[in-house]
C-alpha cells in the first residue's frame, strides 16, 4: 500500500513504503519504529517507513534489514568502543568533508552510534545527509 508523503514546497511527494507487520505477540516482545530518512541528492529523496522489531535489536541491525529490504544501499563504520556503527552512505548518498549523516531520536539529537541505540516502543528515528551547523535540532 503507497501513501504521498509532502515534502517541502520545493521537493516532490514520493510514496511512503511500508514493510509487512511481523505478527503481534502475547509478550509484547515486537515493537514498532517510524523511520524518515532524508538524502535531497538520490532520486528518492524522502524515504519513510514504520517497522516491528524485537526489543533487544539495535538501530544498526534493524536499518540494515529495512534498507535491504528495500534494495537500498546502507554503508556503514564500525568506530569500535563505545562509539560504535556510524552511516557512511544511504543509496549513494554519501559522507564528505562538508557533510555526513546524523540522525535524531524523537526530535532530540542522538551522540552516539546507530548500532548503540536500543530504539524504544514508538519511537521515530530522522535521518539526515546535512552539512556542518552548531545546532542539533531536529
Amino acid at each position: 500500500m503507497n501513501f504521498w508523503h509532502p515534502i517541502e514546497k520545493s521537493k516532490i511527494s514520493l510514496p511512503i513504503e511500508s514493510v509487512e507487520k511481523l505478527p503481534a505477540q502475547s509478550d509484547q516482545s515486537v515493537l514498532s519504529l517510524n523511520v524518515v530518512i532524508n538524502t535531497y541528492v538520490s532520486s528518492r529523496a524522502e524515504i519513510v517507513f514504520d517497522l516491528n522489531f524485537k526489543k533487544d535489536q539495535n538501530f544498526a541491525e534493524i536499518l540494515h534489514q529495512a534498507l535491504d529490504d528495500r534494495k537500498i544501499k546502507l554503508e556503514t563504520k564500525d568506530f569500535g568502543g563505545g562509539m560504535g556503527e556510524f552511516i557512511t552512505s544511504i543509496d549513494g548518498a554519501t559522507n564528505t568533508k562538508d557533510k555526513w549523516w546524523q540522525y535524531w531520536i524523537n526530535g532530540k539529537y542522538a551522540k552516539i552510534g546507530i548500532s548503540n541505540y536500543l530504539p524504544k516502543d514508538k519511537d521515530r528515528v530522522s535521518l539526515k545527509l546535512i552539512e556542518y551547523q552548531n545546532s542539533y535540532e531536529d
